[in-house]
Formats: structure tokens, sequence, C-alpha cells
């Protein structure tokens, strides 16, 4: 089975423009997003590092909305949510 890439890429693109500077009123020290190609969990905490089942990531490519989401939210809203709980 070949897989499409153009999936795929969809999927990277946010996670490498990711801005963490928009993170910085959630946090005390510096902190560490880390996307993990994970089985089960879809996040991981440790201290200040955050890390986050790259294979939890959902996209639509059909649809007219094509941003991953996590669990519904964007990945930005996701990551937020997961800093003040």
């Amino acid at each position: 089975m070949l897989e499409d890439l153009s999936l795929t890429n969809m999927m990277l693109a946010p996670i490498k423009q990711l801005n963490p500077d928009q993170f910085l009123p959630y946090v005390k020290e510096n902190l560490e997003i880390i996307f993990i190609p994970g089985i089960f969990e879809t996040i991981y905490k440790e201290k200040w590092q955050l890390y986050i089942n790259f294979f939890k990531l959902q996209v639509n490519p059909y649809g007219d909305d094509a941003t991953p989401k996590i669990d519904g939210l964007s990945i930005e809203a996701f990551i937020i949510e997961q800093l003040k709980s």
C-alpha cells in the first residue's frame, strides 16, 4: 500500500509553523513541545515538556477546513488547554 504524502504534509505544515511565543502566558519556565509517534495516549507531560502523539492529529483533506485537529481542537487550542490543566 502506498502512502499519500500530501496528507502527511498537510499534518506537518502547521507543526513546523507553530509559534511557541503564543504559549508564554501559560508557562512559568521553558516549555518544550515535542511531537512523538505514540501508540495510545494523546499527551504525556513531564515537568515543562509536553509530548504530543503525532498520530492523534486528524485532518480532513476533502472538507473546507483542512486544518489538523487534536480531539476536535486546533493544535494551538489543544496545547493551551493542556497547559491550563
